[in-house]
């Protein structure tokens, strides 16, 4: 019975994991992107300063 228990609690901890896991790779690919548009606007202000 113990074991049933703990088993139960074990493959809720790795279900938690795995979500966090989702968690960080969406926030990654957020960050990504966020840097990707950043430079994308840097890059447009630097040719609009030049046609200045």
């Amino acid at each position: 019975e113990e074991n049933k228990i703990l088993d139960k609690m074990h493959r809720q901890k790795v279900s938690e994991v795995e979500k966090l896991s989702q968690t960080v790779r969406e926030l990654e690919e957020a960050v990504l992107a966020g840097g990707a548009a950043a430079n994308a606007v840097r890059d447009y202000q630097r040719k609009v300063q030049e046609m200045n």
